[in-house]
Order: C-alpha cells, then sequence, then structure tokens
C-alpha cells in the first residue's frame, strides 16, 4: 500500500493525474451535499406522501424515505448525493483499470465505497 507522496505523484501518467483530480473533487461534492442534508436534519425536515408527514430527523430516516420512491419523487438532495456517490465508485473502477490500485487512498476508498479490486 503506497501513499500518495511527490515522488508517486510526479510518476503518474496524465491520465492517472485526471483520474485522482476528478476522485478529489467528487469527494468534495458529496461533503458539500452531505452538510446540505445535514443542514435539512437541523431545520426539522420532513417526507410528504400526500397522506401524512414523516419527520426525517436522520440518515437512516432519509435514506429509508427516498430509496424506494421514483427518483421523480426523491428529494433532490437525495439525488444528488446517491448520483455523487455512483460517479464516485465509476471513478475508483476506472482508477484500478489505471493501475492505482496500489496506492493507499484508493484501496480505501474502494472498501469505503465497495467497490471490489
Amino acid at each position: 500500500m503506497a501513499a500518495l507522496t511527490d515522488e508517486v505523484i510526479k510518476g503518474l501518467t496524465p491520465e492517472q493525474k485526471n483520474n485522482l483530480k476528478r476522485l478529489a473533487e467528487l469527494a468534495e461534492k458529496e461533503e458539500q451535499v452531505d452538510e446540505k442534508i445535514q443542514r435539512l436534519f437541523e431545520e426539522g425536515a420532513y417526507s410528504e406522501d400526500g397522506v401524512s408527514l414523516t419527520p426525517c430527523s436522520d440518515w437512516d430516516d432519509f435514506r429509508v424515505i427516498n430509496a424506494f420512491q421514483p427518483p421523480e419523487k426523491q428529494h433532490p438532495l437525495y439525488r444528488e448525493i446517491t448520483g455523487a456517490r455512483e460517479q464516485i465508485k465509476e471513478t475508483l473502477r476506472e482508477s484500478l483499470r489505471l493501475d492505482l490500485g496500489y496506492l493507499g487512498l484508493i484501496q480505501r476508498q474502494c472498501k469505503n465505497y465497495q467497490v471490489e479490486m
């Protein structure tokens, strides 16, 4: 498991560097959306199904309320974060294709996002 040192970065191809840059951008996007979702919990979010209001006070509530809904009925932030996470998974798969699987960063993130190495 290699660390992402300056020396390692110097030895990367432009395609590998772009892949790592894309991964960092997606991680930042995921973090920003997560912060917006956390603010929803603090403000007291609710899910409305036309009959009742369901309190949404944490991630478990948010996930359950949205996961089984058709996309057009899901909360926009839920769609955004699940989209970002899917892009991260695809970028991790691309990282493996580009032979970056020796990097500790990639190994940890593959485990976190359940991408098979």
